[in-house]
């Protein structure tokens, strides 16, 4: 008898409990039962454990934890495991939900908040933190407001996703927006501007970090921008160092051979590792000098290492962040 993807998702929840997430490659997506994953939820952290729905194939990008067998998971976090059936048939993932929305059905908001950057506070800050308007033109970014001019169709989409409250708040208001990738949008990242550069001020209370995102997260950000000749990817953790690190490539004249890309915080989603895992390139990761930063470098360079992908790690002087370092004049020689 043949085990299905639906056969093997029951017989993890038996094991694991319910999922938090299936991704479209059709992994489920836990917190860590080997390490203390957990303790990030509700912050910044992503969760890095999946099972392989397709084979029963398990792994943690983090801790590196893994296994090739349900039976073996069951084992080794003390659960009980009697499959149903034995071989394995792929079938396709379950599809995302949010009503069958996803954030490219808010492309028009997105298309107002483009429209409105070049005279905003927001390009302001951006020229604050050294990034060019070409830079902020060529990646799309926007200034989002409270009551962007959008169609009945786009506000319902953008409710459904999260982005609108019950009360028709646009929990975006007064940031800078980057969809990407710039055209047919899978993830929508935003920065909430400083106190300082507000027109006015917004009718929500902000949480404990200056940013969200919204959408499917399955490579890093700014990936779009690989083309056939690319042989290097330069990895940062934040939105910000990756546009003033493209800036910087642009200048050296080195791209499309390097493209830089974020991960969107310290604590890469799953699917974003996997990717890393799953693409031959040279990888240079530049790092925040913080703990968390040691923390990314050890997670991302554990998937590297398994898949024997080539990898350097870097790290920016006098303490500073990698945009800080880039706008300082440093420039690591190795990537040119």
């Amino acid at each position: 008898m043949l085990q299905t993807s639906e056969d093997i998702l029951a017989d993890v929840r038996k094991i694991l409990g319910e999922e938090i997430r299936i991704t479209k490659r059709n992994w489920a997506v836990y917190w860590c039962p080997s390490h203390p994953d957990e303790s990030q939820k509700g912050s910044t952290g992503e969760p890095n454990f999946g099972v392989d729905l397709n084979t029963g194939r398990y792994n943690c990008f983090r801790c590196g934890f893994k296994g090739g067998s349900l039976k073996s998971l069951a084992k080794a976090v003390g659960a009980e495991y009697a499959p149903k059936n034995v071989e394995f048939i792929k079938r396709r993932p379950r599809p995302d939900v949010n009503n069958g929305f996803d954030v490219s059905h808010v492309a028009e908001a997105i298309a107002d908040a483009q429209s409105r950057l070049l005279k905003s506070p927001a390009m302001s800050y951006l020229k604050q933190r050294g990034v060019t308007p070409y830079t902020a033109m060529m990646y799309g970014l926007g200034h989002a407001v409270g009551g962007p001019y959008i169609s009945r169709d786009t506000a319902k989409a953008g409710y459904e996703l999260g982005l609108i409250t019950r009360g028709g708040t646009w929990l975006w208001q007064e940031s800078i927006v980057y969809a990407d990738p710039v055209s047919k949008t899978k993830v929508l990242n935003v920065r909430y501007l400083p106190a300082e550069f507000l027109k006015q001020p917004r009718n929500f209370q902000l949480g404990k970090h200056p940013h969200r995102t919204w959408g499917d997260r399955v490579a890093p950000l700014g990936a779009w921008r690989i083309t056939p000749r690319t042989r290097g990817v330069v990895i940062v953790e934040g939105l910000f160092d990756m546009l003033v690190g493209a800036q910087c490539l642009d200048e050296r004249r080195l791209y499309p051979e390097y493209v830089c890309v974020y991960t969107n915080g310290a604590s890469p989603s799953f699917e974003i590792l996997d990717w890393f895992a799953e693409h031959d390139y040279d990888y240079f990761l530049i790092r925040d000098m913080d703990k968390a930063g040691a923390d990314w470098v050890e997670m991302i360079t554990t998937v590297l290492r398994e898949k024997k992908r080539r990898y350097t790690v870097l790290f920016p002087p006098n303490g500073l962040d990698p945009d800080e370092a880039f706008l300082s004049g440093w420039w690591p020689p190795i990537i040119s």
